[in-house]
């Protein structure tokens, strides 16, 4: 049995239905419908995808709760394996009128869409105004020391 300790229940919730072979998207429309939910979400990718890091002595740390855990900012974060955004997440940028990006936690949460080259390229050449918005408390984890 995996050890789901740190994760968020959104998360939980996705990994039960990926267990289902369900395409991502329509897991979080199950969920949004199930829970009367009126915002969209759409995923940033359709295949599973590992977080790693490289902490400051050269080690790979895998996973979010894991690097949330580094007591310094990691020296570089990549996804692994490589994957492609889906269509929908590029789509919904081009579309965008104002890209809100945040909360959330920097290194485990809004740094890892950017490491899709296909959003972070729409994001680049959206005209769209982007705000960033801060996490209200202060996070536990190395991006809590940064100045934003």
């Amino acid at each position: 049995m995996e050890n789901f300790s740190g994760h968020n229940l959104g998360n939980l919730m996705l990994k039960a239905l990926d267990n289902l072979s369900v395409r991502p998207l329509e897991a979080i429309n199950l969920i949004k419908n199930l829970l009367k939910v009126e915002a969209s979400l759409i995923p940033m990718s359709e295949q599973p995808v590992d977080l790693m890091a490289i902490d400051c002595e050269g080690h790979e740390i895998y996973g979010e709760v894991n690097i949330d855990q580094l007591k310094l900012p990691p020296r570089e974060l990549m996804l692994t394996p490589q994957v492609s955004a889906t269509r929908e997440a590029v789509e919904a940028i081009a579309d965008a009128d104002l890209i809100l990006i945040g909360p959330g936690s920097f290194y485990t949460s809004l740094l890892p869409i950017l490491l899709l080259p296909d959003i972070a390229q729409a994001l680049r050449r959206t005209p769209a105004p982007m705000v960033y918005i801060d996490n209200l408390g202060r996070e536990h984890s190395s991006a809590g020391d940064l100045q934003h």
